[in-house]
């Protein structure tokens, strides 16, 4: 590398290393969370359940829906605060959090980072009480978690061993929501338009933007995106198309509205 050639990259160096710094530091005091209020987003969220109720017919949806997955290898496996995992290749880490049985705001301090806490518990306050959080931080094999009261930057990964933060990443993708959707246009069943919106709540809650393992990578970003985009009109359009919708409804004006 010729000298100018050096001489650019170092500058360009400390010139991204300066914008992290300063982005940092305004994330340490600062809402990292949109404009956007949550009643927008309940809004957004709810009007999707139908009349009437099918049974479930897909044994992978009904597990989703009991906080079950299996990823890279997993096997079946309940994601939940406090959980004690089955560890990989003999490691285990010992559980990090304590368990939570319910979105108590309470607890979200040792969750959330200080300047998004009321927002995050504005958010939490949206769920049922007898709904069970999800651990989006935690890698459920070895039981390693991450925080989301880290900056995303600053989050650190391949440096512990046995620790996998694929885990975290790949279901916070949330590739499991449009076979939820697909699987409501099938049946009909009420229940899974709540659990989209409850699992949808829940993660944004406890991920605040730009905290945590899992907004450190654009890639996963992008792809959490575009399944919470599709599934969310999934449920929306086969709401409408769904025979049992047609026949109490046949798609009034009131309807659309609370859909879109």
């Amino acid at each position: 590398m010729s000298p100018l050639a050096l001489a650019r990259r170092l500058v360009r160096e400390t010139q991204i290393a300066s914008a992290d710094a300063e982005r940092r530091q305004v994330d340490s005091v600062t809402p990292t969370y949109g404009k956007a209020s949550p009643e927008r987003l309940e809004s957004l969220l709810s009007g999707l359940a139908p009349i009437e109720a099918g049974p479930f017919a897909s044994r992978a949806v009904q597990l989703y829906c009991d906080h079950r997955f299996d990823l890279l290898g997993s096997g079946w496996t309940r994601v939940e605060y406090g959980m004690q995992c089955e560890g990989l290749e003999g490691i285990v880490f010992p559980p990090a959090a304590a368990p939570i049985d319910k979105p108590d705001a309470s607890r979200l301090s040792a969750l959330v980072n200080a300047a998004n806490l009321r927002e995050a518990s504005r958010l939490w306050a949206l769920l049922p009480t007898d709904y069970r959080p999800i651990d989006w931080q935690l890698d459920f094999r070895s039981g390693y978690r991450w925080d989301a009261r880290t900056w995303y930057h600053d989050v650190e990964f391949g440096v512990t061993r046995g620790a996998d933060i694929k885990l975290p990443w790949e279901l916070s993708r949330m590739q499991h929501f449009p076979q939820m959707a697909l699987e409501f246009g099938r049946t009909g069943d009420q229940s899974l338009c709540a659990e989209f919106r409850n699992q949808t709540i829940d993660w944004l809650a406890t991920n605040p933007p730009r905290f945590g393992a899992n907004w450190f990578s654009t890639m996963d970003v992008g792809i959490r995106a575009a399944n919470l985009l599709v599934a969310r009109d999934l449920f929306v359009s086969r709401l409408f198309r769904h025979p049992s919708r047609r026949r109490a409804g046949r798609g009034s004006k009131r309807e659309s509205s609370s859909c879109g």
